[in-house]
């Protein structure tokens, strides 16, 4: 092999190596991995000035840490919880979005009385966001029905199984990443109590002791 051919070899090598170097530090494209806790649920009572229910709002709080493993920057559109609500009545589909982004900590001392945390853990609204390359961010998020299914005039219980989705980037799609399921008990309704949705990433590890 001639000198000539041997220095255009390893030219080339260096140019590829140099492609690969800048491909690992500046041009790996967008890549999302989600953590989050499992959703919990409360059911809050609306009362009129003579002390008497009206409705029920239920609301959904998760905390969630959206991290980005490549170079480039990308951006959360949106978030949402799909429920498939299973009652003796049927099953209706209902979805929840970002309301709120609060501060867990005054949050949670209040996370009963949805008057008190609305004056004091608000953070501000949901708005989508961005993550810078090999960046991460944290939020603690309130989520609610849109609508008039933001709503309940009447008791509903039953079954009620959770997909949490994300939409990120410039994709028009929703990602499935974690599926929940619980009962949600007539008691909810009456008692200043909440549901807590079981992790399933956590679950299968904790039993085996």
């Amino acid at each position: 092999m001639e000198l000539a051919q041997v220095a255009l070899i390893v030219s080339a090598i260096s140019i590829l190596i140099s492609f690969v170097s800048l491909w690992f530090t500046h041009l790996k494209p967008f890549k999302l991995n989600v953590e989050n806790s499992a959703p919990r649920l409360s059911i809050y009572r609306i009362l009129n000035d003579k002390n008497e229910v009206t409705h029920w709002v239920p609301s959904f709080d998760m905390a969630l840490t959206f991290m980005n493993l490549g170079k480039i920057a990308g951006s959360i559109n949106d978030v949402r919880l799909v429920g498939d609500f299973i009652t003796k009545e049927g099953r209706e589909r209902v979805c929840f979005y970002p309301r709120y982004v609060v501060d867990y900590s005054k949050f949670n001392q209040r996370s009963n009385d949805r008057s008190q945390w609305l004056i004091s853990a608000i953070k501000g609204d949901w708005y989508p966001l961005c993550v810078r390359g090999q960046g991460d961010v944290s939020v603690h998020l309130v989520l609610e029905g849109s609508g008039q299914g933001r709503i309940l005039k009447i008791k509903k219980v039953g079954q009620m199984n959770l997909s949490f989705e994300v939409s990120y980037s410039k994709s028009k799609q929703w990602e499935s990443i974690e599926a929940y399921e619980a009962s949600v008990p007539e008691i909810i309704y009456d008692q200043n109590c909440t549901i807590s949705y079981q992790n399933p990433k956590l679950e299968p590890l904790r039993k085996h002791v």
